[in-house]
């Protein structure tokens, strides 16, 4: 069965954010084509400040998450970084982030968004360092999340923390 339809944006409490609501298929990571130059591995412990790092720049950035800038790092640990028991991944991409560093470049975490009946579902998240974007990164990323969640056997994906003015993520 499809997804439900997306439902229409729709403002931020506060009135100055809109956030977009979609629906993956997970056949479709097959017919994403992935840039090469990354390498994509489960996070380990010792990547975890990077990861807050990248989640905090993507948020203060103000177009791509829905937490305020005063959002804690025990906040966004408790969404970015894995957790066996709540059944979260995270996935970390290496490579040249584009300052030299080799640094993290990116990061995605895969979420169970619900259980029971809505077990079949889950959802994503993505933060590529500035310098790493517009490489293919986030692609590369989506699409291996997108292969996670259908070995963990969901049917589908859903992306619901985009900030609709965020266009390179919502095209």
């Amino acid at each position: 069965a499809a997804p439900p339809a997306s439902p229409p944006i729709q403002p931020h409490a506060a009135g100055r954010r809109e956030y977009f609501v979609g629906w993956i298929n997970c056949r479709q990571a097959d017919s994403l084509q992935m840039a090469a130059a990354f390498n994509l591995r489960p996070a380990e412990q010792s990547d975890f400040k990077a990861i807050l790092s990248l989640a905090r720049i993507a948020v203060e950035e103000g177009d791509a998450f829905t937490w305020e800038d005063s959002v804690s790092n025990e906040e966004l640990a408790e969404y970015w970084l894995p957790c066996t028991k709540l059944q979260r991944q995270t996935f970390v991409a290496e490579g040249d982030d584009g300052s030299g560093s080799g640094r993290l470049a990116g990061v995605c975490c895969l979420h169970a968004t619900l259980g029971g009946r809505a077990g079949h579902c889950a959802s994503l998240a993505f933060a590529v360092a500035p310098a790493a974007r517009s490489r293919g990164l986030g692609k590369r990323l989506c699409a291996h999340a997108i292969e996670e969640a259908g070995r963990r056997g969901c049917s589908g994906i859903r992306l619901d923390r985009v900030v609709a003015s965020n266009s390179a993520a919502v095209r």
